[in-house]
């Protein structure tokens, strides 16, 4: 199944949020997936495709946010070297 009918999950928007979206969206679809799952009313064929997208989407939720701490240390790293000059504050 790939449409959103009635009753029917929207596994074609699902996806496209998996390829295209940002965490936020990521998230919020994940969140959906488990709503579907959690109201157990899909037929059971639909129910393993909810939880292998759901799956999917959770494993792209946990890359964007290695991805955002690795830049976060990146920056921490620079920004603690004493061999780079004296940061500036804000006051001056």
């Amino acid at each position: 199944m790939t449409g959103a009918g009635p009753g029917l999950a929207p596994f074609s928007d699902w996806e496209r949020t998996l390829a295209e979206g940002r965490f936020e969206e990521v998230y919020e679809t994940l969140e959906a997936v488990v709503g579907f799952l959690d109201e157990g009313r899909l037929p059971l064929e639909e129910s393993v495709e909810c939880f292998e997208i759901g799956v999917r989407l959770a494993q792209r939720c946990e890359a964007i946010l290695a991805e955002a701490e690795l830049r976060v240390t990146r920056l921490d790293e620079t920004w603690d070297r004493p061999d780079l000059p004296e940061k500036e504050t804000l006051d001056a």
